[in-house]
């Protein structure tokens, strides 16, 4: 007989006397809460309630009620788990870990463990490299802004939108504004292509924003500053201008000008 077939074929419950279709028949005994009721052909027998006999708990069904009572709290002889979180103050317990805790030897790792941990870290990004080898990667970068300058611009520093204009590539509203008014007032803005050398956890090198060359100026345009900003300006030789939120907001009103951009030079 097919499912179809068992689904119209009605019994009668033993404990409740309902009727019950006979391909759900099964399930109902699990809910029937008939006192006394038992089948015997399950391996666990339909309880009297759905009440834990501890601590008197009301379970959903008889599978709940048999997983939570041998875990309740208050059963003398519940299943007892060994938790590996936070052993020693750490987020997880290894093999190792146990083994120095328990006094004993150190698990021996084979080669092929080693080569196949560095791995599965290579791929998911998580292998740490080396001192030497940070060293060698920043000596790369350093390198690579010295032998093309515009990759610093390019960079994807701070929050701000990245914006073409004139084939040059700012970062933020605020380098354009100054750029399109330097422009106006024929100043002839240009991309500094020279790093200059300043101290910041190591030797680097800062480019400003903008250089006018009939000023002979450099200018900085600049919102949120930080101690790394004034490591820069502070070991900066050259004439240097910083345009922040006001000058922006003059440059947008039309009432900016050269002297005003010469007012905000940078005092070391």
């Amino acid at each position: 007989m097919g499912v179809k077939g068992l689904l119209q074929v009605t019994c009668s419950c033993t404990n409740c006397h309902c009727t019950v279709a006979a391909k759900q028949l099964d399930r109902h005994y699990d809910r029937c809460l008939i006192k006394g009721g038992k089948f015997i052909g399950r391996k666990y027998p339909v309880p009297m309630s759905l009440n834990c006999q501890y601590c008197n708990n009301l379970r959903k069904n008889a599978n709940s009620l048999r997983q939570h009572e041998v875990r309740c709290q208050q059963n003398p002889n519940k299943i007892k788990f060994i938790s590996n979180f936070n052993i020693k103050g750490k987020k997880n317990s290894n093999q190792f870990t146990k083994a120095k805790e328990l006094g004993l030897s150190s698990p021996i790792v084979t080669k092929e463990t080693i080569t196949k941990s560095i791995e599965t870290k290579r791929k998911n990004g998580t292998l740490k490299k080396t001192k030497e080898q940070r060293n060698n990667t920043s000596i790369a970068m350093k390198r690579a802004v010295v032998n093309n300058p515009t990759s610093y611009t390019k960079s994807n520093r701070g929050r701000a939108k990245h914006i073409v204009y004139n084939g040059i590539d700012f970062i933020g509203q605020w380098e354009v504004d100054f750029y399109k008014w330097a422009l106006i007032e024929d100043l002839n803005p240009q991309r500094p292509t020279e790093g200059f050398r300043y101290v910041w956890n190591g030797e680097r090198l800062y480019y400003p924003d903008f250089y006018l060359p009939i000023l002979n100026l450099y200018v900085e345009v600049k919102g949120y500053e930080t101690d790394r900003d004034f490591a820069k300006w502070n070991a900066f030789t050259e004439k240097l201008s910083i345009v922040k939120k006001n000058e922006i907001t003059e440059i947008r009103n039309g009432s900016f000008s050269i002297d005003k951009l010469l007012k905000v030079c940078y005092i070391r």
